[in-house]
């Protein structure tokens, strides 16, 4: 999108886009996405159908001050951790008002918020789910798949800080050939 700003009006400028929701129970909503990773997080890995549902957890993480990548994550844990019996709270794939419920429940803290809010490891530590809790490092993957880009793959693999896809990516490079 560089170059491009100038040519927008000045509520733009900046932003990747502004959404808003016209009709439905979030009528009125306005937010600036949601992005890919934002929908691949709250709707592939949450199973929530709806683009007016997604922008609705998405604006629910930013006035959270929550990553929605990890957010959308921790979520969908906390969903087949629930289905395998690993915890007394059952979610429901793509249950919409549980899934806001359980994104307060991290921020603060609270119920099974708080072994959330210590990320995927230790929540799959805790319920013994090591073997399914996807992540490099701690840290949650973007929604590109390192089997097909190879560089987002090492770059995963070699990064300080795990599957981190904003300090070392080859994803255009890949994308390219």
């Amino acid at each position: 999108m560089s170059g491009q700003t100038n040519c927008l009006p000045p509520l733009f400028h900046g932003l990747w886009h502004l959404s808003e929701v016209k009709e439905g129970r979030h009528k009125g909503l306005k937010i600036e996405g949601p992005e890919y990773e934002t929908i691949y997080a709250f709707g592939g890995l949450c199973m929530i159908h709806e683009i007016e549902e997604i922008t609705y957890v998405n604006d629910i993480c930013d006035r959270l001050g929550m990553d929605t990548i990890s957010a959308g994550s921790l979520c969908a844990f906390a969903m087949e951790a629930s289905e395998m019996g690993r915890t007394k709270e059952k979610i429901k794939w793509g249950d919409v008002d549980k899934i806001a419920e359980l994104l307060h429940d991290i921020s603060y803290k609270k119920g099974i918020g708080a072994i959330l809010a210590e990320g995927i490891r230790h929540a799959a530590k805790m319920w013994e789910m090591e073997n399914v809790a996807i992540h490099v490092k701690g840290l949650d993957p973007a929604g590109y798949d390192p089997r097909i880009l190879k560089g987002m793959g090492l770059a995963c693999a070699t990064s300080d800080r795990g599957a981190c896809h904003l300090r070392s990516t080859f994803i255009k490079q890949n994308l390219r050939e």
